[in-house]
């Protein structure tokens, strides 16, 4: 999967800057399999994307900080019409 992902790092940028969908993305800032940098870049091409940061956290926010990533979920699952 990396080889491909880095062969079409274009193709895939091209492809989520059309995204029109609203996109969270949760990243743990001690994360030691998917860099920070990764993060920013994606959240960067996404037109619709907010990102939040956990501290003290590494590749699972989702279970290390349960309680703050189901609230943000709920926020943004709850908190918007769904698209049409």
């Amino acid at each position: 999967m990396r080889i491909d992902l880095e062969a079409h790092a274009q193709d895939y940028r091209r492809a989520l800057a059309t995204l029109e969908l609203p996109v969270l993305l949760i990243h743990g800032r001690q994360d030691r399999v998917v860099p920070r940098e990764h993060c920013a870049e994606v959240a960067g091409v996404l037109r619709h994307a907010a990102v939040r940061w956990v501290d003290a956290c590494g590749h699972f926010p989702q279970i290390e900080h349960v309680e703050a990533v189901n609230a943000w979920l709920a926020n943004f699952l709850v908190g918007r019409p769904a698209p049409r």
